[in-house]
């Protein structure tokens, strides 16, 4: 039985709720990092190869110009500062073809 969401899920173990949960490993880090909790307190079991935490799509009927700008806005835009510090200091979106 798990909460449904990775902070809670954390805290959830933290507070001897769950015996383990499968969390985001970014949640993890930044919950640390904020204090919320002590990462030497926890074991960590598995850990998986990175894979994008988001993804973006588009309607399979748009016109292609359209799709066109879509794509190319993503690629043209950069992350503010505040947005960096979220993400890792990632400063734009990138591609990721899984199969």
């Amino acid at each position: 039985m798990y909460s449904g969401k990775n902070d809670q899920s954390i805290l959830g173990v933290a507070h001897g709720d769950y015996d383990a949960a499968p969390v985001a490993s970014d949640v993890f880090n930044r919950m640390a990092e904020a204090g919320r909790i002590n990462a030497d307190d926890f074991n960590i079991v598995f850990t998986s190869p990175k894979f994008p935490t988001s993804s973006f799509g588009y309607a399979h009927n748009l016109h292609p110009d359209l799709v066109k700008k879509i794509v190319d806005a993503f690629y043209e835009y950069r992350c503010t500062a505040d947005m960096q510090e979220t993400f890792g200091k990632a400063d734009r979106f990138f591609s990721c073809d899984l199969p």
